[in-house]
């Protein structure tokens, strides 16, 4: 059934007034766009993880500062060995570039004089003065060491103990039985030398028929040989008895072993603090993070929304616009008709749709404002963690080398369940 034209003016206004109130609706339900968090807003949770990396920060320090307090607890083995020899002292610090230093310029020092001695007066040539020198001093200073470190150290072989060992007193004799055939080698090897100065060659220096035993004091230079063959043994003597390792057997050891376990212990308390900081600060920056992004969610989301609802306004305000043009164009073609009725010669009314209420409908699409969608700037909050994070982590790292320069002081030789001592 065909429609009046006031009926199709109806029914066109009807339906774009329906969309109308369906548009208002949806942008009423849309509201203001979302205000991103202040700065303001963003203190409380800020404040909030600042403290716990702060907090964690002082948990870190302290289990560092345990592990230097329970140092005497650690090192209980090292202190009951101490009490039980009588020691007082510390461990003797060792300096293996000096030791070498050392021997190297007794060989060196020895092997010249004895080259030079032997060959003075033209006894014996260069080459050969040289030769004898270098191997004399280097078995000389070899001896030595030996006899210090295996001979000495084990004539003193839990000598002090309160409980020795079974066992120690055969260990201090062999100890002695080796340190006495040491020292007659060297002994045999320095009147050798003086006897070849006197002699002149090897082949005869046991002769003494050529030249007796109290004839080789005689010669200056044959007792240079003697004192100087005797001052290196000796130097060579102390340096293996005292600067390989600590003269008393097994300190030495027990020393590095306990100072390792308190290192472990620190080292493991602080890398366990500074995985504990990084972890919190992740979670901490993850967490704040999150509040941003859930800013950014809701401006995406409205953003979304709004440029919706403006496309669907201003189709609709197009769609009023060309139902406008088209009842204008239906007013006028149906009023010309209506002007004159064919056969009666009487003029009916004219029609006359209300184009200005229809005009109405159209939204002001600049009315619709996006409001302030500017994301928020976490670089404040940011900037205030990684101080926090900074500062905890400086705070650490000074207790670990506090507690790590602590740990080396000597420990006394108190009762090892005594934790007032040592200190």
């Amino acid at each position: 059934m065909k429609l009046s034209p006031e009926q199709e003016f109806a029914q066109r206004y009807s339906n774009l007034a329906y969309e109308q109130v369906e548009l208002t609706v949806r942008l009423a339900e849309l509201g203001p766009a979302p205000a991103p968090r202040s700065a303001k807003d963003m203190e409380r949770p800020t404040d909030k993880e600042v403290s716990r990396i702060s907090d964690i920060g002082i948990q870190a320090v302290a289990a560092v500062d345990q592990i230097a307090d329970k140092r005497l607890d650690i090192a209980a083995p090292l202190r009951r060995f101490m009490l039980e020899r009588g020691i007082t002292r510390p461990a003797r610090k060792l300096n293996p570039a000096k030791t070498t230093f050392v021997l190297n310029a007794c060989m060196a020092v020895e092997a010249t004089g004895t080259a030079a001695l032997l060959v003075s007066d033209g006894t014996m040539g260069v080459l050969a003065g040289l030769l004898t020198g270098t191997v004399f001093s280097a078995v000389n200073v070899a001896l030595g060491v030996a006899t210090g470190y295996f001979g000495l150290r084990g004539m003193a072989f839990s000598k002090e103990a309160a409980e020795a060992p079974r066992g120690a007193g055969i260990i201090r004799a062999l100890a002695a039985a080796g340190t006495a055939l040491a020292c007659t080698v060297m002994g045999t090897m320095h009147l050798s030398a003086a006897r070849v100065r006197v002699v002149g060659d090897h082949a005869g220096i046991w002769d003494f028929e050529k030249v007796s035993l109290l004839g080789t004091f005689g010669d200056y230079n044959a007792a240079a040989l003697l004192v100087l063959g005797a001052l290196s043994s000796a130097l060579a003597i102390r340096e293996g008895r005292e600067q390989l390792s600590d003269p008393i057997r097994g300190y030495s050891r027990v020393t590095k072993e306990t100072k390792q376990r308190i290192s472990e212990a620190l080292d493991s308390a602080y890398d366990e603090g500074v995985e504990r900081l990084e972890t919190a600060y992740e979670n901490a920056s993850e967490r704040l993070d999150t509040l941003c992004e859930a800013d950014e969610d809701a401006r995406d989301n409205y953003l979304s929304d709004i440029h919706a609802l403006r496309a669907d306004i201003e189709r609709f305000n197009c769609d009023v616009k060309i139902a406008v043009s088209e009842l204008k164009t239906l007013q006028a073609g149906v009023n010309k008709q209506r002007q004159y009725v064919e056969g009666t010669g009487r003029e009916i009314a004219p029609v006359a749709f209300d184009l200005a209420a229809l005009r109405q409908l159209i939204f002001d699409v600049d009315l619709i404002s996006k409001g302030d969608l500017k994301p928020h700037n976490p670089d404040a909050h940011m900037a205030r963690l990684d101080e926090a994070f900074e500062r905890a982590s400086d705070d650490l790292r000074a207790a670990h080398v506090a507690a790590g320069t602590f740990i080396t002081m000597p420990f006394s030789t108190g009762h090892p369940d005594n934790k007032e001592q040592g200190q």
